[in-house]
């Protein structure tokens, strides 16, 4: 599945697709003190109540109007992938 992710001023958006078929979505609030290691748990779980792990998650895409908050997907102190240790595509605008 493609993990979607849309992270905006005040929402972060969150979505999975099994190809072209849309699964299920979550909305989030923009914090800009929230921790990846929050983040991350809060993506475990909302998963799990779906019946789905982190294993389900083959892609990830990251679109941001709010490029510093990309660095949910990694630890500030070590640099390691956060949740799924996935090559992440980021999209900006420029």
């Amino acid at each position: 599945m493609l993990l979607a992710v849309d992270i905006g001023n005040t929402t972060i958006t969150l979505g999975l697709y099994d190809g072209e078929t849309p699964g299920p979505r979550w909305r989030l609030e923009t914090v800009r003190s929230r921790l990846p290691d929050e983040y991350g748990l809060t993506l475990l779980a909302l998963l799990a109540n779906a019946g789905l792990s982190k294993g389900d998650i083959s892609a990830a895409a990251l679109s941001s109007v709010v490029p510093p908050r990309h660095s949910i997907t990694q630890h500030k102190r070590t640099g390691k992938k956060v949740v799924c240790p996935l090559k992440i595509v980021i999209l900006q605008c420029s």
